[in-house]
């Protein structure tokens, strides 16, 4: 557990070191993040596919923010069934402004169930 909590954070530091790139995880939730145009944004989440859930962007500012693609699923490195992993969301800033990215873990096949999980950061494009 540990040793996972450690990666994601030197994965998080490692890439907003660089240039235009800002990593988050869970523990960045409720933040506000400020970027600039052409900039990358990318949002690794835990995740257990197997179980029907999974993160969903419920809002943004498209105008502002595009998501990149579609998710990446990772699993842990185990191929045991059940086993978790993480989804990976990348975004790239179009335009100055601010907007809210929220995420939702939920099964989308659900209809009026609250998601289970929720993320959300403030993203200021300059």
């Amino acid at each position: 557990m540990y040793k996972k909590i450690l990666l994601s954070i030197l994965l998080a530091l490692s890439l907003s070191a660089c240039s235009g790139n800002t990593a988050l995880t869970a523990e960045n939730n409720g933040e506000r993040i400020q970027m600039k145009t052409g900039d990358t944004l990318q949002i690794t989440l835990e995740s257990n596919p197997t179980t029907g859930y999974q993160w969903t962007v419920f809002d943004m500012d498209e105008t502002i923010l595009a998501q990149v693609g579609e998710a990446e699923y990772r699993s842990e490195g185990t191929q045991m069934a059940g086993a978790g992993g993480e989804e990976i969301f990348t975004f790239k800033a179009l335009a100055s402004g601010e907007t809210v990215l929220s995420l939702g873990y939920h099964r989308d096949w659900e209809e009026g169930i609250a998601p289970v999980e929720n993320f959300a950061v403030t993203v200021i494009v300059e």
